[in-house]
């Protein structure tokens, strides 16, 4: 389990809310100055480009979980990772979190992939991923209202560290 907080000002002190959780560590590029979208909250700003940061290796994926971030997209067609983990496109072996090329929000398991109709605002929402690893319920939630779901072929076969903010 993680809870990583981005409403600070220090951008290299990202630390799991969760007794027992992973730090993130500052990846390579800068991550750029945090977003102020109110008085309290703030966002990490990832260039798309070389900007990420990193958790140590977790296995947290081979059971039921969550993934849940506020995030917006920045441009329309093109493919903005919020979270990753695992072997890049292996079967079974990546878990992604994040938008398409074609502006769908997906929640991949490495070609075993959950997708949503088209997403082109620009505009903040609350997203949600779930995963039942006893049924292989997959679900994405939007602002709350759950607009995809499906069956996975199999539990993800994950380890490796958590990538947030793209695909290393």
């Amino acid at each position: 389990i993680e809870h990583w907080r981005f409403d600070h000002d220090d951008a290299t002190k990202y630390f799991s809310e969760i007794p027992g959780g992973h730090p993130l560590i500052k990846g390579f590029g800068v991550v750029s100055a945090l977003d102020d979208f109110s008085a309290t909250n703030r966002a990490a700003t990832f260039d798309g480009v070389d900007d990420y940061m990193m958790s140590r290796s977790t296995d947290v994926f081979s059971r039921s979980f969550s993934i849940s971030s506020w995030a917006r997209k920045t441009a329309n067609g093109r493919v903005q990772w919020i979270l990753h983990t695992g072997a890049a496109a292996a079967l079974n072996r990546v878990v992604g979190f994040g938008f398409a090329s074609d502006d769908r929000f997906y929640f991949a398991f490495g070609s075993n992939d959950l997708l949503t109709g088209g997403q082109g605002d620009l505009e903040w929402h609350h997203w949600t991923a779930t995963f039942n690893a006893d049924t292989r319920a997959r679900r994405i939630y939007r602002d709350g209202t759950l607009i995809a779901s499906d069956t996975s072929s199999v539990v993800p076969n994950v380890t490796g560290p958590i990538i947030v903010g793209a695909r290393k």
